[in-house]
């Protein structure tokens, strides 16, 4: 019997991925809120909430590499070039109430981070990447799929610099997940 193919696992996870995307966009239940005057509005038992934001979006894109997978010639690992690791990561992450509570209002949405002023020099604006945006706006999740192996080396890289340099070099060569962080945070405050 044959080892099982990573892109073959990739392939079931991706077109779990667009089970799960499918779910979504249909939701389960309708909202009925009681009538408060008589003007005329829709019934209260045909609203539905609104399409969540980005979803039609990674829809596609989760498509597009799962189909580009059910072509692949030989089952070795997936092409250098492939989305598919992130595609499924966020796939779980959407299927998992926890780390996702609903409602879902967004998925790949960019958020400008406000501008740090020096002096009168103008900054480029900054934007950052919220791949879930859920319980309503409270939750912004991001979803990295750097392995253990390549943060560990950055930290790593990053302590052996911070030895041999000055600390005013140390902050602008942060480790970039610390940098994410910090943006994110930024971001959120200026959106609440």
């Amino acid at each position: 019997m044959a080892p099982p193919s990573p892109l073959l696992d990739l392939h079931t996870e991706l077109q779990a991925t667009l089970q799960t995307l499918t779910t979504l966009s249909r939701p389960s239940q309708t909202h009925t809120y009681p009538i408060i005057d008589d003007s005329p509005s829709p019934s209260p038992s045909s609203w539905r909430p609104p399409p969540i934001s980005g979803l039609e979006r990674l829809r596609t894109s989760v498509l597009k590499e799962f189909n580009s997978f059910s072509h692949a010639p030989t089952p070795g690992p997936p092409p250098a070039g492939s989305n598919a690791p992130y595609l499924v990561a966020l796939g779980r992450c959407l299927a998992d109430a926890e780390t996702c509570p609903r409602p879902v209002w967004g998925v790949e949405q960019t958020f400008e981070v406000p501008e740090e002023k020096k002096g009168r020099e103008r900054r480029r604006r900054k934007h950052v990447k919220v791949d879930v945006v859920c319980e309503g706006g409270r939750r912004w999740v991001r979803v990295v799929t750097t392995s253990e192996r390549a943060i560990l080396a950055e930290v790593a890289e990053q302590a052996s610099s911070s030895s041999s340099t000055s600390s005013s070099t140390t902050t602008t060569s942060q480790h970039s997940l610390l940098r994410l962080s910090s943006s994110l945070l930024s971001a959120a405050q200026s959106h609440p």
